[in-house]
């Protein structure tokens, strides 16, 4: 007997339920999520001619991705923001906010962008109030659907990831940059002498 003996379309127990090795998750809303193994079925109804996808455990997979995106190097893309926004539950205008930006049209045209558009700064910003918007919603009751050891390697990158925000962004000491004219140009001056 499946899992889905009636379809929940028609009624029908005229189903039939094969698993699917491999699947393209577009429901997702990303591009490049491909799940492997038999966590994802596919029950067709022989009545009404309708199929539906079925994903074990399916809400701790949505909080994976939202991890392996927080944790991932490099720029985040617009949908991987979009998609990290949704899974804090804020909206484009709460973010806004939290990032301290004058106007929601920048959190709207980052998400648009299929390449990011931000510089470091901003990126490293808008990570932290991800990543404690994350942890948030985690700590709401019934909402944590992750194992044990993802919760540790999340509060392994919160430590790395708090130590190399502080460094980023803490006051350097000031350095006098010197330029000279050369002949044929201007250039900084050497901070120290070789000799």
């Amino acid at each position: 007997m499946s899992a889905m003996s009636v379809c929940p379309n028609c009624g029908s127990d005229k189903v039939q339920v094969k698993v699917l090795p491999k699947y393209h998750y577009r429901e997702s809303g990303l591009d490049d999520i491909y799940l492997s193994g038999d966590w994802v079925t596919e029950t067709a109804c022989g009545s009404c001619g309708e199929k539906f996808i079925s994903i074990k455990l399916e809400q701790q997979l949505l909080q994976v991705i939202a991890l392996d995106l927080l944790m991932r190097h490099g720029l985040l893309a617009g949908k991987q923001i979009r998609y990290l926004r949704e899974a804090c539950g804020l909206t484009q205008e709460q973010l806004s906010k939290e990032l301290g930006l004058r106007r929601r049209e920048t959190v709207t045209g980052w998400e648009r962008e299929a390449e990011p558009t931000r510089n470091w700064a901003a990126e490293l910003l808008l990570r932290a109030v991800l990543l404690r918007r994350f942890r948030s919603a985690l700590d709401e009751e019934g909402n944590n659907h992750l194992a044990p050891f993802h919760i540790e390697g999340l509060i392994e990158f919160e430590q790395v990831f708090s130590k190399y925000f502080q460094n980023f962004f803490v006051p350097r000491k000031h350095v006098r940059l010197s330029v000279q004219n050369t002949e044929e140009r201007w250039q900084p001056e050497p901070l120290c002498s070789q000799g």
